[in-house]
């Protein structure tokens, strides 16, 4: 997350426009992968804490985040469409 936000940053400051677009196909990948991983942490602290972890506090409210990256854009299936289409483009001369 943070290597994609450097190159997002350094992309904006000296307007290379090709990065800023490779950039952003890995910032949709970041997310995917981050969104994934909160999902899974939350949903096994959960898990662990049985019904009172369901009381208004902490671990509700990091549930409830993190279930939200699964709905806001992009959403799993175009970050995963976007990240095969730049893989075959990229191999795409070496098959030929």
């Amino acid at each position: 997350m943070l290597d994609v936000a450097r190159r997002w940053d350094a992309a904006i400051a000296t307007g290379d426009i090709a990065v800023l677009t490779s950039a952003a196909g890995d910032a949709a990948l970041a997310k995917l992968v981050a969104t994934r991983a909160a999902v899974s942490a939350t949903d096994e602290a959960l898990q662990i804490a049985g019904g009172p972890g369901f009381l208004a506090g902490h671990l509700e409210r990091a549930f409830r985040d993190a279930r939200a990256g699964l709905i806001n854009p992009p959403l799993e299936d175009v970050a995963l469409g976007g990240f095969a289409r730049a893989v075959l483009d990229r191999e795409r001369p070496i098959l030929r």
